[in-house]
């Protein structure tokens, strides 16, 4: 199995336009105009285009940098961007289809189904990426015919990787845990209340762990992914099944983590393993809300190789949610260790 590849461009600068408008403007006049165009320079770098129904990408740099513009968001937020750029994705199209999809398994974070359409695709540079069946496919050169026959018979893919959640070694759950497996997560804390004050009116909210790990390419000396660490905040109620309850709510955090991968011989780890902070006083969202905790690209040089790819993860400090209109029935705060793996 090949993993992916990618032609890296270089940025396009815009410094020199500033140069068109110097004559017979005063001092702040230039500075204001410069600042403009310095603004409108970072835009164009971070902001993709929508051709053909997929989000396009100038280069590997500009994706990863819009990426994280879209960590942290709400899906109120996400829905916004998208109906300014007329884009369709795939995360817009699983909630009108009762958030399932022919791409479900993959388990994508929130913001990563905000880049990709209907199809599973985006493109970066002059490469196609499609996702099928647990791989990431770079179709070359824009070749639609190719991509339509791919998809036919996927096995003719020659350069593709696999997209997948990492597995957390020996999960240790935080008190009062109800399971230890939520759908793909492999790690999970679950509260359960009676919304309202009443009986049978029963909610829960699930915080989940999970790891994604992203192909990106490789180059003569080693294979370069990209890991997102988050911790994903649900909220259903209990009719015939437990559904998602709709109900605005407010979360906020202010906890600490640390992390550790395992399994890696002589590569080269930028990003995480490392320790931090993340706090938020609070944020409203009717919906699933994906918490950032770390991550970062990880490099693996060829000659070393990988023995596996687990992690070793902690968390602890405070989450607290509550449904707007409701607070003194179903304020629920979780001090303390949620998850540890050491």
């Amino acid at each position: 199995m090949k993993t992916l590849k990618y032609n890296r461009s270089l940025r396009l600068f815009f410094g020199c336009l500033s140069l068109l408008f110097t004559i017979g403007l005063t001092s702040c006049e230039k500075q204001e105009i410069e600042a403009n165009l310095v603004e409108k320079a970072e835009q164009v770098e971070t902001t993709p285009k929508v051709v053909n129904g997929r989000l396009v990408f100038e280069n590997q740099e500009q994706f990863l940098e819009f990426s994280r513009t879209l960590e942290g968001k709400t899906q109120e937020e996400l829905n916004e961007w998208e109906k300014s750029k007329s884009f369709l994705s795939l995360r817009a199209f699983e909630k009108t289809n009762d958030g399932i999809s022919n791409l479900s398994d993959f388990n994508f974070p929130i913001s990563y189904k905000s880049i990709l359409n209907t199809e599973g695709e985006y493109v970066i540079g002059k490469n196609i990426i499609w996702f099928n069946k647990g791989l990431k496919h770079l179709i070359p050169n824009l070749d639609e015919n190719l991509l339509k026959q791919i998809k036919n018979n996927p096995s003719l893919s020659k350069i593709n990787g696999k997209a997948q959640t990492i597995i957390v070694d020996a999960p240790t759950m935080a008190v009062n845990a109800s399971n230890w497996q939520f759908g793909n997560a492999y790690n999970c804390y679950v509260k359960y209340f009676n919304q309202w004050g009443e009986s049978g009116s029963e909610r829960r909210s699930t915080y989940q762990f999970n790891i994604w790990r992203d192909p990106q390419f490789e180059d003569a000396g080693a294979v370069y992914f990209y890991d997102k660490i988050y911790v994903k905040v649900i909220y259903e109620w209990k009719g015939s099944k437990w559904r998602r309850a709709g109900e605005p709510r407010t979360i906020s955090w202010n906890f600490g983590f640390n992390t550790i991968l395992n399994g890696v011989y002589g590569a080269v780890f930028v990003g995480t393993p490392g320790s931090g902070t993340r706090s938020n006083a609070g944020i409203t969202t009717s919906d699933d809300y994906d918490i950032p905790v770390a991550g970062g690209q990880v490099i693996i040089g060829k000659s070393t190789g990988m023995t596996g790819d687990s992690y070793n993860v902690g968390i602890n400090g405070t989450f607290t949610t509550y449904t707007i209109g409701d607070q003194a029935n179903s304020l629920h705060q979780i001090t303390g260790v949620l998850f540890d793996n050491h």
